[in-house]
């Protein structure tokens, strides 16, 4: 399913390239916290985007989080899965290192 993933992969980057926050799903125009699947969103985290692109497609997002760990987990071996959140919202450089590691998830899976 490597490359099967990519498109999805490639549209929660799009989001968060659009609008990243940390400590919540999603945030509207207004900076108030909303559903990440809310019209009114217009900057997630990382799990919200992840949220936003499978809907209620449970494998999808599971095989979208497998992913994503296992990059994370060639910087930061202790990683786990529930640290995807952790990652997002420690991020050193926020929105570029969350940004970075989407794009080395891509590139791993469209080999």
């Amino acid at each position: 399913m490597s490359k099967e993933l990519v498109p999805y992969l490639q549209q929660v980057r799009d989001l968060i390239q659009t609008g990243w926050c940390s400590r919540t799903l999603a945030r509207d125009a207004n900076d108030c916290v909303c559903e990440p699947d809310a019209d009114v969103a217009v900057r997630w985290c990382l799990a919200g985007a992840i949220t936003r692109v499978v809907q209620r497609d449970l494998s999808l997002r599971r095989a979208i989080e497998d992913a994503f760990v296992e990059t994370v987990a060639k910087d930061a071996p202790t990683m786990a899965r529930a640290s995807l959140w952790a990652y997002n919202d420690c991020a050193p450089k926020g929105q570029l290192d969350v940004l970075d590691m989407i794009d080395r998830t891509i590139v791993s899976h469209s080999q």
